[in-house]
This record gives structure tokens, C-alpha cells and sequence, in this order.
């Protein structure tokens, strides 16, 4: 029940979104505060459907800006380390001490970073240090998640030509391990590889997430249906012809339809655990609620794409997260 269930009635979403939290919470003691997560999720998510969202159009021409490189710059960034591209939409101190703990992350996981700004009103360039593997593209305007991320490939290719290319996200903290596992990965099955994501604040709303998987994709038969752009690397054979949809005008449902549209060309997503990445969800009800609102908008843009998605949902299940907590967890 990451996205609810797919019903155009509301009533019967909450009956079964509400049976299956019932089903797969094993505390008595967790239960009531899932039930009323799970009745926000149903609700925000069904509003947010109902709303839709306004398709982007993809930018006939876009010139980011990239940074001149001084030789020193260029052979750090050119040094044979995993590729990394984090989009950003960063808007406030918060958001910023957020994007800071992503990029050091990255940086002790061993990987050269492309951060896309996209159309941020702050300055992100104090972020980046001279001496370290970490290159800032910046779009002039708000272009959207999907055209951010094709913009790092871009970039990435054009610079560095890797065998695979990483992804993830400026609210996220990735595991040392991260980076290794991708790569392992990637060396043994070129494709598409997602992860585990946790949550990386403790708590009512950080357990639900876990518990329900929310960023951790769903499971088919063979493979996964989709996982999250937070946890992903695709080796460079799939982004030389697939890229992100940039209709999607906010994060929501763009790695999906990417995940979806691989599946109908051949290729199908795989899973690994041990791949970690911590997600610093918001934890108030209200930030909560306006993130399933924001990915039930996207719902019916994805339906007109994917017709069939409804039915694939239905046979997929979800992922909980499987990191062992401490009991104050």
C-alpha cells in the first residue's frame, strides 16, 4: 500500500488500505498510530488524484550553466570514482542543511557528484569545495525532477563517460557500502538496479514508512515494478535510450513511469537490500499528508502513460524495510 490501492471509490480504498496496515503490523502498541497514518495517506492521496497536476512541457532547448574547471578541478572530477547525480530544489536553511548531509554522504561513499540545481533561489555554490569531487550544474528556471536528473546524465556522459550512473536525492543520507553495491551490482547484471530505503529519523511517522515501504518500490514475481530515483543506478546501455519523463512536474511518480516504461521495453528492475540509503522524511502529520497529496496528483498523468499499471499494482507487493532497529526505534 505505498500509493493506496486503485479504486475510484474512496470508501473502498480505505477498506482495503486500512485491512492491509491491519494485516502487516505485527506491535498491538504501533497499530492505532498506523491506522490514522494510513487513513491520512488514503485520504491526501485520493484529494491529490482528484486534483491532478498540470503536465510540464519539456524544454525544447535548455543551457545549464557549468561551472568553468580549473585543471586541478577537472582531474578531481575526472578521477575513476562511482557517478552520483542528486537533483535539488532547495528553498529554505532547512532544505539546505538537508542537501549538506546528502553531499557528504555521497562524498564518503566514494562518489563523484553531479548536483543539479534546479532553478534554486538560494546560492548553492558555498556547497562546493575546492578539492573535492563534486561538480554544481545549475538550471536558470524550475525545469522539474525528471529534466534535472536527465541533465546530470548529460553532463555525466558528455564529462566522465561512466559505466553506470547513480542516483539520489538531496534529502537522503546514502550508507558507506552504497556506492560499493551499486557498482558490484551493476559489474554482474548491467540494468537497473533500487535499493533499500529507510527512514532516517526515528519515530511514529518514520516506522509507518518503513513498515509500509513507501520509498522502497514494489515486488513482482521477478524483479520490481518500480523503485525510488533515491536508491537507483542504471548502467549506461539503458540511459543512452531511456530518460526520465519531464511532464511530471514535481517528484512524483517520474521514477515509476521510468521503471514501467523499462519494463514494456525488456528490462526489468532489480532489488538488492544491502543497497542502503536513509530518507529524512518530514515527520509532521501535515508534511505527511502533503506528500501523498503530491503523489496522488501525478496518479492520473501516469494512468493516461500506462493504462495497465493499475492491473501490474495489483499483483505487485510492497517492500518493508528490513534494517534491523533499536527497541526505542
Amino acid at each position: 500500500m505505498t500509493f493506496t490501492m486503485f479504486s475510484t471509490s474512496l470508501a473502498m480504498s480505505l477498506l482495503q488500505g486500512l485491512h492491509h496496515v491491519a494485516c502487516v503490523t505485527s506491535c498491538a502498541w504501533q497499530l492505532p498510530t498506523n491506522m490514522i497514518l494510513a487513513f491520512v495517506a488514503i485520504l491526501s492521496y485520493h484529494f491529490g488524484q482528484r486534483t491532478g497536476c498540470v503536465p510540464r512541457q519539456p524544454a525544447a532547448s535548455r543551457s545549464p550553466t557549468v561551472p568553468e574547471l580549473s585543471p586541478s578541478q577537472l582531474a578531481t572530477i575526472m578521477s575513476p570514482r562511482p557517478v552520483v547525480v542528486m537533483p535539488t530544489l532547495t528553498s529554505n536553511e532547512h532544505q539546505l542543511a538537508k542537501l549538506r548531509v546528502a553531499i557528504e554522504s555521497v562524498l564518503l561513499a566514494g562518489g563523484t557528484l553531479i548536483l543539479v540545481d534546479d532553478g534554486s533561489p538560494m546560492d548553492l555554490r558555498p556547497l562546493c569545495k575546492a578539492g573535492e569531487p563534486v561538480l554544481l550544474v545549475r538550471h536558470d528556471k524550475n525545469l522539474g525532477p525528471g529534466a534535472a536528473r536527465n541533465t546530470g546524465v548529460r553532463v555525466a556522459t558528455q564529462l566522465l563517460n561512466p559505466c553506470f550512473i547513480a542516483f539520489t536525492d538531496s534529502d537522503c543520507k546514502v550508507d558507506k557500502a552504497w556506492l560499493w553495491r551499486h557498482a558490484e551490482r551493476q559489474l554482474r547484471h548491467p540494468g537497473v538496479l533500487c535499493g533499500q530505503t529507510a527512514a532516517l529519523q526515528p519515530g511514529t511517522v518514520g516506522r509507518y514508512h518503513d513498515l509500509m515501504g513507501t520509498l522502497n518500490g514494489r515486488r513482482l514475481s521477478e524483479g520490481l515494478l518500480y523503485g525510488a530515483t533515491c536508491n537507483m543506478s542504471c548502467h549506461k546501455s539503458i540511459l543512452s535510450h531511456h530518460l526520465f519523463d519531464e511532464r511530471f512536474p514535481a517528484a512524483a511518480f517520474e521514477d515509476v513511469e521510468f521503471c514501467v516504461r523499462l519494463i514494456k521495453h525488456g528490462v526489468t528492475p532489480l532489488y538488492d537490500e544491502h543497497a542502503l540509503v536513509r530518507h529524512d522524511f518530514e515527520t509532521t502529520v501535515g508534511a505527511f499528508a502533503k506528500q501523498f497529496f503530491r503523489y496522488g496528483t501525478a496518479h492520473p498523468l501516469m494512468h493516461i502513460l500506462h493504462p495497465e499499471y493499475s492491473k501490474w499494482y495489483a499483483m505487485s507487493t510492497d517492500i518493508a524495510v528490513s534494517v534491523n532497529r533499536s527497541p526505542a526505534y
